[in-house]
């Protein structure tokens, strides 16, 4: 089973960036930079047609692959459709020194904590994660797991909750039914991750 759909991603792109949930710190006017690129008048407009709201303005990173995004230096904060061309995704894009790579992106100290509450461990190593939520070692096209499915055992489908603190910062980690959100307290970034629609 798909962990979203295109109906639900532009749903989820709508409330957690650029619906009228918008945080007062990501203005709709302005500039908008992503992967280190300042979006075009044309990009800007392909991208109202598709999510039927403006990009917000700020400067932000974009997987390809995912479909992730974020505020540039932080973790990830939600999902776009997967496949946009905003430039390639920088390493550096979340400010990781973790060793541990997903489509190129050195992950952050909270992400990979996240990832070790979940699985149990985390493998410093380079991996491939698809917007269907399968995943991999880079150079193999073997899916080891599902991060979806992973986030709706870890939730058991019924509001659990996972609370981690680690150096002032805190990941929390919950799952109702359809939706598994993840929380870093550090930056305040939410992810509602892997809606299953």
């Amino acid at each position: 089973m798909k962990w979203f759909g295109v109906i639900c991603m532009a749903a989820l792109a709508g409330v957690l960036l650029f619906g009228q949930r918008l945080p007062q710190r990501f203005p709709t006017s302005g500039t908008t930079v992503i992967n280190g690129r300042t979006l075009t008048a044309q990009q800007k407009q392909q991208f109202q047609r598709i999510y039927r709201v403006p990009p917000a303005a700020g400067n932000f990173w974009y997987d390809p692959v995912s479909g992730l995004w974020g505020v540039w230096g932080r973790e990830p904060a939600g999902f776009l459709l997967p496949g946009h061309n905003f430039g390639p995704l920088p390493r550096n894009a979340s400010a990781g020194r973790t060793g541990v790579f997903i489509n190129g992106r050195e992950l952050s100290l909270a992400e990979v904590i996240f990832l070790s509450r979940l699985y149990g461990t985390t493998i410093r190593a380079r991996w491939w994660l698809l917007s269907n939520g399968n995943f991999g070692l880079e150079g193999s096209p073997r899916v080891i797991g599902n991060l979806g499915a992973a986030l709706r055992r870890a939730g058991g489908g019924g509001g659990a909750e996972t609370h981690v603190g680690h150096d002032g910062m805190s990941v929390n980690t919950s799952s109702t039914g359809c939706n598994s959100v993840f929380t870093s307290g550090a930056g305040g970034s939410t992810i509602a991750a892997f809606p299953g629609c």
